[in-house]
């Protein structure tokens, strides 16, 4: 075995862990523990845009007669018990940006 042909498959074997990394990237499987760390990210940041949501809302009943308030509280109970069953620890990088995308670029949540 020559000192090219090992060349080629150093590199051949580089670029097919790449391929696989981008693949489970783009897909949502941790690859490895760069993986790993990036579907936390993602976890997180779904249940923190849950909580800010709730933020927004009860902030919004400030200013309202307390039965509104007490409907409302019961309507953001709901709301967050939703969020949260829409919360995927497995969503695709690509989908999971696109959302992150639409949510800075609205007023509010």
């Amino acid at each position: 075995m020559n000192i090219l042909s090992l060349a080629r498959t150093v590199i051949s074997a580089i670029l097919a862990k790449g391929w696989v990394f981008l693949i489970g990237l783009v897909i949502g499987i941790p690859t490895s523990i760069l993986g790993m760390q990036w579907m936390g990210v993602k976890l997180i940041k779904q249940d923190t845009d849950c909580m800010s949501n709730i933020a927004y809302e009860i902030a919004d009943q400030r200013h309202v007669s307390p039965e509104e308030k007490l409907n409302a509280l019961t309507s953001v109970s709901t709301n967050y018990i939703e969020c949260l069953n829409k919360v995927d620890p497995n969503k695709g990088t690509v989908e999971f940006l696109k959302e992150q995308y639409i949510r800075q670029k609205s007023d509010r949540p």
